[in-house]
């Protein structure tokens, strides 16, 4: 018996997955190194980065203690959430002395943990999952690509498409580029979609 006669072949196909999932980390889309606006990136696997970016310039407190009171908040979300599975961390606390802003870093292990930290709803998942629990866009869907107006049962395979919604006013980074979208929204050179904000959720569509 020739022992090993078929490992080059497993190596080959091991490699070979590995290159697939370093390609697919590299395809997803990432917001930029240098936030200025209030934005929220979403991951492939539900982790979620929030940036809060306020004026500073009149504030009465130092950028330590927004710190501490931040790490603080999140120390007591964690011991109250931690059992359910959920957890947040400050990443930054950082200040820009030219526009007087500051920019608070916060993330969270999912969703669902960011749903229970802010009270807000923010929906990741497939066309078909949001269906199911009711959250059906009323109006048509914008294209991405040149602007036009498609109902949304006339967008090519919509139940298998991921779908993110929301009504905060923030500029909203998903792990795709965006391809659709309904609402009050714009896209700008990254990719993000600015959502104005207002009583109607934002639909944004991505492959």
């Amino acid at each position: 018996m020739m022992k090993g006669k078929g490992r080059p072949a497993v190596c080959m196909a091991g490699l070979f997955v590995l290159c697939m999932l370093f390609l697919a980390g590299c395809n997803e889309l990432k917001p930029p190194e240098d936030v200025t606006v209030s934005s929220l990136a979403i991951r492939r696997d539900g982790r979620v980065t929030l940036w809060l970016v306020e004026d500073f310039s009149q504030s009465y407190y130092e950028v330590q203690e927004l710190q501490d009171m931040a790490e603080e908040e999140i120390r007591a979300f964690n011991e109250d959430h931690s059992s359910q599975g959920l957890t947040a961390l400050v990443e930054s606390v950082t200040m820009s002395g030219d526009e007087g802003t500051v920019c608070l870093k916060l993330s969270f292990n999912g969703l669902e943990a960011y749903r229970a930290y802010t009270g807000n709803v923010l929906f990741y998942g497939t066309a078909e999952e949001a269906g199911i629990l009711g959250y059906a866009p009323s109006g048509p869907f914008r294209a991405v690509k040149d602007g036009e107006l498609v109902p949304a049962e006339e967008i090519p395979d919509l139940t298998g498409k991921h779908i993110l919604f929301t009504k905060e006013k923030l500029c909203i980074y998903g792990p795709y580029r965006p391809q659709y979208v309904c609402g009050d929204a714009s896209l700008n050179a990254d990719y993000g979609v600015e959502v104005a904000g207002t009583e109607e959720y934002t639909y944004i569509i991505m492959k």
